[in-house]
């Protein structure tokens, strides 16, 4: 713990390197984050305006509490809970994309050298591995699927152990994490489709340099292996076909691809058929808007716990108005993060791996219900290989695996997974939806019903109120730019309670095979069961059952803290099921209580379209955040810089993004987002940001960020923008003096260490003792024993001070001018003749080693 200029930097020490994870360490206090964290190689650190306590504080990662190294697990446990009911599985789709196809396979491998990436001390690998059909087995160029993993550990050692610095140790080996997809790649090569995983654990390794923990690099590296295929395509070295690619990331891998998506825009060497994310991580809330996308999210995620990846579903309903690709989320109730890869499997992998679903309950290690690494891979293939069929238009059956039809897949056996999706051609309406989506709330009857924030937190405006229920679709901890959707809490006690939602605008049924409600089941109020009323302009209504039964699924149980998150869900309304009211302009949807008590939270209402239409060919255009160094000056007030953006594609109506200023020293006085407006045909502009400037010596270089957040029609890409403003005022200099020459026993030695002005920064301090040769020196025992016996431990009292190279820790503080080091002398009743005490200061300044400031002499004489 030491003192900053916006207040106290609290900084955790790993005893290692920081675990390789899809998520990023929290620092929290009772669960809620306390500041901005900057990272190292093994360190932890949060800035905060009031100093405190280190035992209130803990660090998390996913569902690990890290500094409680006796037991990692601490605080995630509760109570054992029953199971809920098992889920439904329903038919067996038509299609199962998990069975192997007719053809032949190869396996080969590749290595390109190596990519340089700023910022990062090794360049990129460039390695990729291959499976594909045979030659002569399929005629003509097959569609790519490139696979990209996510962050893990990347080294180790083959007699145990491993470290996590990145390029690996001579008595260590790289994990190949880009082989644990070799399953899928064989699946899906026997099936017709060509298939690279590449490698990236330099990445891994580095991204903790990255303000964006990796994306950008990341979509380097993927669009670099997308070049180099469209070459190989071209000159016949591949039959494969660059206009028909659909990529795969696995955690931070889903994120990278994402990225690189919104990066290639329209390559006319390249063109994307769609994107899958497996467990993903989405931490700067985007997605890659008019491409279809698939998102399979692990209810048992020991390590992206808070499944962000759903953001990838909910964000692109909003950003446009017109993106008519598939959006869909498949979850996979029982399945961790790990197990997707067969290198980050135990009993699989050749490195030492490990199962993430940390803590008990139906998602604790070896309980019935957690899915096997086998089964868990079933899944995978089926959904994966599901979602590559869909999008490359090898099988338009698959869709019924993605768009919240009933079902499951042959091959996965009686495992369940659910799905729910939103454009792809429906016609949605919402609370806060723009144009024809808007909706409001209709008046409940015989229940409770508000208006909420998708957000965990935010006191009682946010759906998860005060509670601890949590959600994907709700944002754990919102960034201040973040935009969150509104949803409607419904609650009843009473069989009939109904609440729902009116149109201003007439949703029209008549070409649609089905009405699409996505709710989440309140699982705090038991076992909810609804029906459905539709209502059209001219006031008629009818009531229905939904397709699949009145009652919504709870996943896992109630008393279980992961499990007992609500899930989104669909439900479903045949058309032809609304007798007796006009199909054409239905104006009303409600929820109608057919349990004595309930609840649930209503996210969309929408008209499913009777077949899937193509995807647009056009791409949302992107903002790239600019980077600047200034100096920052010698005012005595508010500077104002115009820090600058890029609009990368051409914009065809009016958007609007949000950024905010992020300093990670004064996280508490952030301003609110700036709203930026852009019109048509606008390539960029400037952000005004303002900053205090002084004559007072500072940090060397202060970084502010600009975090920049979508709001409609618009999506930041490389979304850190930053200003780095140089201090350009003279560094104190540190001198150092005895408070008094000479003491008696008894009295304390005390050191002054004295700055030539004050400065914003605090210096690190350590006093040693040195020896003084030609004098007699003092000795340990001749110190309070107390005293000597924190700092020094048990060693013998006869030894010299000046023998002995303890380091006694203190700092000058940032504003003040001196710092005094007292050391209690005891009085011994030994005459000893005068003896000295010996002491150098070294000191650390702003990070920049200052050495030795200086070394005195006190004199020690005899009590009388």
């Amino acid at each position: 713990m030491v003192p900053a200029a916006a207040g106290w930097v609290a900084t955790w020490t790993s005893p290692g390197p920081l675990p390789l994870t899809g998520a990023t360490p929290v620092v929290v206090r009772d669960g809620v984050p306390v500041g901005t964290v900057t990272l190292t190689r093994d360190s932890v650190s949060v800035t905060t305006a009031r100093r405190p306590d280190p035992r209130t504080l803990d660090v998390l990662l996913g569902e690990r509490v890290l500094d409680r190294s006796d037991d990692p697990d601490a605080g995630l446990r509760g109570p054992v809970p029953a199971a809920a009911p098992p889920l439904d599985l329903g038919p067996a789709y038509d299609v199962d994309p998990g069975v192997a196809g007719p053809y032949a396979t190869v396996t080969e491998e590749y290595d390109e050298g190596t990519l340089p990436f700023p910022g990062f001390p090794s360049p990129m690998e460039v390695r990729g591995h291959v499976v594909r059909p045979a030659d002569g087995e399929v005629a003509g160029d097959r569609p790519l699927v490139l696979f990209l993993h996510g962050r893990h550990s990347v080294c180790y050692s083959p007699d145990g152990g491993g470290g996590g610095g990145w390029p690996c140790g001579p008595d260590e080996l790289p994990i190949p994490s880009h082989l644990g997809y070799d399953y899928l790649q064989q699946t899906l090569a026997s099936q017709g489709f060509v298939t690279v995983s590449i490698d990236a654990n330099a990445i891994n390794g580095l991204d903790y340099r990255s303000a964006d923990g990796g994306a950008d690099a990341r979509s380097l590296l993927v669009r670099h292996h997308l070049d180099l295929w469209a070459g190989w395509s071209a000159s016949g070295t591949y039959a494969v076909d660059t206009d028909n690619v659909v990529l795969v990331g696995h955690s931070r891998g889903g994120e990278g691809v994402n990225r690189a998506a919104q990066d290639l825009g329209s390559d006319p060497d390249i063109t994307l058929s769609g994107l899958v994310y497996i467990a993903p991580t989405n931490f700067a809330t985007q997605t890659a808007s008019y491409l279809p996308a698939v998102t399979l999210l692990p209810g048992c995620d020991g390590d992206v716990s808070d499944l962000q990846g759903q953001s990838f579903v909910d964000v692109a309903r909003d950003v446009t108005t017109d993106d008519t690709a598939l959006k869909s989320s498949v979850l996979i109730p029982y399945a961790n993060h790990n197990y997707f890869n067969t290198e980050w499997t135990p009993g699989l992998s050749q490195a030492p791996s490990w199962d993430d679903s940390y803590g008990e309950g139906v998602c604790g290690r070896g309980t019935p219900t957690r899915l096997t690494k086998r089964e868990q891979q079933a899944a995978g293939t089926a959904y994966v290989g599901g979602a590559v069929w869909l999008m490359t238009g090898h099988e338009p059956d698959a869709l019924d695996l993605f768009d919240g039809t009933l079902g499951h897949v042959a091959s996965t056996g009686d495992n369940p997974a659910r799905s729910h999706a939103v454009n792809g051609g429906r016609a949605m309406r919402a609370l806060g939806g723009r144009g024809t989506s808007a909706a409001t709330p209709t008046p409940a009857v015989d229940a409770s019903a508000r208006v909420c924030v998708a957000a965990s937190g935010q006191g009682a405006a946010g759906c998860g109120g005060r509670s601890r229920l949590s959600s994907p679709s709700w944002a754990s901890w919102p960034s201040p730019g973040q935009q969150l959707s509104r949803q409607l809490h419904l609650t009843w006690d009473q069989t009939g309670g109904s609440g729902g939602l009116a149109f201003g605008t007439p949703l029209d049924l008549t070409a649609s095979p089905a009405l699409d409600l996505r709710v989440i089941s309140d699982v705090r109020e038991g076992r909810s069961a609804v029906r459905v009323r539709v209502s059209d302009a001219d006031g008629r209504s009818v009531e229905v059952d939904p397709l699949d039964g009145r009652r919504l699924d709870r996943f896992g149980a109630t008393t279980d803290r992961r499990t007992a998150v609500g899930y989104a869900q669909s439900i479903r309304v045949p058309t032809q099921a609304l007798t007796g009211i006009d199909p054409s302009r239905v104006t009303e949807v409600e929820l109608v209580g057919a349990s004595p008590t309930g609840g649930l939270f209503l996210l969309d209402v929408a008209a499913v379209p009777a077949t899937l239409p193509p995807p647009p060919s056009q791409r949302i255009p992107t903002i790239e955040m600019g980077r600047l160094t200034v100096p920052e000056g010698d005012g005595d007030g508010t500077e104002q810089v115009d820090v600058p953006f890029t609009v990368h594609g051409t914009l065809t109506r009016p958007a609007v993004f949000a950024v905010t200023v992020m300093d990670p020293e004064a996280w508490l006085e952030q301003p609110e987002p700036q709203l930026v407006q852009l019109a048509p045909g606008e390539a960029g502009g400037t952000l005004a940001v303002t900053y205090e400037s002084d004559t007072r010596d500072d940090v060397r270089l202060r970084s502010l960020l600009l975090d920049a957040r979508p709001v409609s029609d618009v999506m930041p890409s490389s979304s850190l923008g930053e200003l780095r403003i140089r201090d350009d005022d003279p560094t104190p200099t540190l001198t150092l003096e005895p408070a008094a020459r000479t003491i008696t026993e008894g009295e304390r030695a005390a050191w002054v260490i004295r700055a030539s002005a004050a400065s914003d920064r605090y210096y690190s301090l350590q006093l040693r003792f040195v020896e003084a040769p030609g004098q007699d020196v003092a000795e340990v025992g001749d110190l309070n024993a107390r005293w000597a016996m924190r700092h020094f431990g048990p060693v013998p009292p006869g030894r010299e001070l000046g023998g002995y190279r303890t380091r006694i820790p203190t700092f000058l503080a940032a504003g003040r001018l001196t710092r005094r080091v007292r050391i209690p002398v005891r009085t011994d009743g030994v005459r000893e003749g005068v003896e000295v005490i010996r002491a150098e200061v070294r000191g650390v300044y702003s990070s920049r080693r200052l050495g030795v400031i200086g070394t005195e002499t006190i004199r020690v004489r005899d009590a009388r």
